[in-house]
């Protein structure tokens, strides 16, 4: 199991037969094409799935300048939120509001700072999210296998000039993908499976 996004490289580096980097900054081509792809690829599998281990909880803190539109107004709201950047929120999964409670993640701005916010009409709420999680530690190892892959792929023409290799990579992340997605689907039962499950077994 890798324990750092260097190590992730050298992962996928090693699918391509190329040697391996000591950092991501390092003066070389394979440091700059990892760098390059390292944190969107992440960010973009995650984001992908609801993978449990990356999932985290927070209780958000209200913007002190609310919506431009309240909710008297077609697609207003009368309170928004700052989504979490340490570490960084990439999809809301759940939310402490109502089932029926509308809600809609946008990005706000103002002069200094820019971040993602979360608008409702309830003055407190709490959400379950996918976490960009950089600490490989914490990676579920069948993830870290399909992540190796993926890199091999995501860098494979630009290191190597090698179409072929791509198609084989290319399927060999495929397969990876699946079966990491696959066992993630049954490390999670919720109240609502659970019940599920009983009224099956009853039958």
């Amino acid at each position: 199991m890798p324990s750092s996004l260097v190590e992730m490289a050298n992962l996928a580096l090693n699918r391509l037969g190329d040697q391996a980097i000591v950092t991501l900054t390092e003066d070389t081509d394979a440091a700059r094409t990892m760098n390059l792809i390292m944190i969107p690829t992440l960010d973009a599998k995650i984001r992908g799935h609801f993978w449990n281990w990356s999932q985290q909880r927070a209780t958000l803190g209200q913007v002190a300048v609310g919506p431009l539109w309240s909710s008297s107004s077609e697609n207003g709201f009368d309170y928004q939120f700052q989504l979490p950047q340490d570490p960084f929120c990439l999809r809301v999964v759940a939310t402490s509001l109502d089932a029926d409670e509308p809600y809609r993640i946008e990005s706000y701005q103002t002069a200094t700072s820019s971040y993602r916010v979360l608008l409702c009409n309830q003055s407190a709420v709490s959400i379950l999210y996918q976490a960009r999680i950089t600490d490989v530690t914490l990676w579920d190892g069948l993830f870290a296998d399909a992540m190796a892959a993926e890199l091999a792929f995501q860098a494979c023409y630009a290191i190597t000039r090698n179409g072929e290799l791509k198609r084989v990579i290319y399927e060999e992340a495929k397969e990876a993908w699946r079966i990491a997605k696959s066992v993630d689907g049954q490390e999670s039962r919720t109240m609502k499976s659970i019940t599920s499950y009983v009224l099956t077994r009853g039958r």
